[in-house]
């Protein structure tokens, strides 16, 4: 009887130290940012989400590095939440709107908030829902989104994508989705 009860305790005791164990790395690995580039040689650094305390704003910095030996041409998709969009750690959605004018479009912005700002290097989102910018090896550009009215109790953005679609010296690579996870937003 009491080695029965001798192997309930150890069996008790492993079960709790698994638990333990499982729930830190769990802790550990849900908050880290997590940086998803399907290509080789174009890299994503110094991303920064800025939420201004006074006025709900929040800014999202990074900067794209061309480490490919070639001009590469990178075009960003904005049309959709497909092809653009950050979720926030509640669940929200934000997207560019696009227009509601034109026929059979009158719902596509339902259901999503609203980024009003982008710029990636020189070009500002304006009308055309495409920009693209041509830099050559080791140069860098800056990507920047801003929402207006972002929820001051959010501590992470869950999700920030965007479709990202590459070209060397002007020859077509490939289209694929850009990812950042879990960036931490800084209130100021």
């Amino acid at each position: 009887m009491k080695r029965y009860h001798y192997l309930r305790f150890i069996a008790v005791i492993t079960g709790f130290i698994c638990c333990i164990t499982i729930n830190h790395c769990l802790a550990q690995t849900k908050g880290e940012m997590k940086v998803t580039i399907p290509f080789d040689s174009l890299t994503v650094d110094s991303i920064k989400a800025t939420g201004n305390l006074k006025t709900g704003t929040l800014e999202i910095r990074m900067l794209f590095h061309n480490n490919y030996a070639a001009t590469a041409g990178v075009s960003l998709s904005l049309g959709a939440f497909a092809d653009f969009g950050i979720t926030d750690e509640k669940g929200k959605k934000y997207k560019i709107y696009t227009d509601s004018h034109l026929i059979g479009t009158q719902d596509v912005n339902k259901g999503y908030l609203q980024i009003p700002f982008f710029k990636f290097g020189d070009k500002k989102y304006d009308w055309v829902t495409m920009i693209k910018q041509d830099f050559a090896h080791g140069q860098q550009r800056e990507l920047i989104a801003r929402i207006n009215h972002f929820d001051k109790e959010n501590k992470i953005i869950k999700e920030f994508h965007v479709r990202c679609i590459l070209a060397l010296n002007i020859e077509y690579v490939g289209e694929e989705l850009c990812k950042v996870e879990n960036i931490p937003v800084e209130w100021k």
